[in-house]
């Protein structure tokens, strides 16, 4: 599983929000209410590599010197994603918001990773 697949599933749903935290499952909010995603926790090597993943090389510096950084990310055909990775408190954090391609609507996502380095 992949943040690209857990964007689409969680877009899939009418989710506002997804929720990615060390020692959790990936959660979504729909209609104001926090749902687990059935799958087993994601420790935080996996939420790293995911958020990584999807980041360009010069937003990987950026993040590492600034511990945060703006970024896009499109799932063709579905919605393009727009992404802030931030750092608080030694947990990675992100957010982004999702405009809709067949839909033309927009939908706001966040994204946490408690990340320990």
């Amino acid at each position: 599983m992949d943040i690209a697949e857990l964007l689409a599933f969680a877009f899939k749903q009418n989710a506002s929000d997804l929720h990615l935290s060390s020692g959790l499952p990936p959660l979504i909010r729909v209609d104001g209410d926090i749902k687990r995603i059935n799958v087993d926790p994601l420790d935080d090597r996996t939420v790293h590599n995911m958020i990584y993943d999807i980041m360009s090389d010069k937003q990987q510096k950026d993040f590492e010197e600034f511990l945060e950084t703006d970024f896009s990310f499109e799932l063709p055909n579905i919605a393009r994603c727009w992404l802030k990775a931030l750092t608080r408190k030694r947990a990675m954090l992100g957010s982004s918001k999702e405009k809709s391609v067949s839909r033309n609507s927009s939908k706001s996502f966040c994204c946490l990773s408690d990340m320990m380095s």
